[in-house]
C-alpha cells in the first residue's frame, strides 16, 4: 500500500476532503497540511477542472483533489524538493508514473539530469516547470 502527504496547500490552511468529486460538494473533513498517512481507496474521477481521488485519512473518507497530495516516500519530490513540491513536479509526475519508482530508469536520469544541472548552477532550474522540462528529456533519454 502506497501512502500519501499533502502538498501544495498555503501555511495555516487545510486540505478539504469532500463528499462527492465536485467543487460545491459537502466539505466532510479538513486535514492538516502536515498529514501523512493519505491512503487511496478506489478510483479517480476527471472532472473539468479537477482530477479527485476517493481517500482514506485515519477513518475519514471522501474525495480531495489530486494537486493537494503526493507519494510521502516520493524517490524525485524528495531530492528535489522536501517540504514543497510544485504543480510541475505533480505534472512531470502524472506524465511519468514511473518518475515515483526508486531506480526506475527514468528517476535515475531524471535525478543524474537534476543534479549535473543543480551542481552547474543551469539557469533552466530557476524556471518554474523545470521538473516538466526534466522528467520529459529523461524520457528521451531512456528511450534511445
Amino acid at each position: 500500500m502506497q501512502l500519501y502527504r499533502v502538498c501544495n496547500i498555503a501555511p495555516g490552511s487545510y486540505l478539504s476532503i469532500r463528499s462527492r468529486p465536485q467543487l460545491n460538494g459537502d466539505i466532510v473533513a479538513r486535514i492538516p497540511i502536515t498529514a501523512t498517512g493519505i491512503e487511496v481507496v478506489g478510483e479517480s474521477v476527471n472532472t473539468e477542472t479537477v482530477l479527485w481521488v476517493p481517500i482514506r485519512y485515519g477513518r475519514l473518507t471522501g474525495f480531495a483533489n489530486s494537486n493537494n497530495f503526493m507519494l510521502a516516500e516520493s524517490p524525485v519530490t524528495a531530492q528535489i524538493s522536501p517540504g514543497k513540491p510544485s504543480d510541475s513536479i505533480h505534472k512531470a509526475i502524472a506524465l511519468y508514473p514511473d518518475l515515483q519508482v526508486k531506480d526506475s530508469p527514468i528517476n535515475r536520469e531524471f535525478l543524474r539530469n537534476y543534479n549535473s544541472r543543480k551542481a552547474s548552477g543551469d539557469k533552466t532550474l530557476l524556471n518554474q516547470d523545470w521538473p516538466l522540462t526534466i522528467a520529459k528529456e529523461a524520457a528521451a533519454a531512456i528511450a534511445r
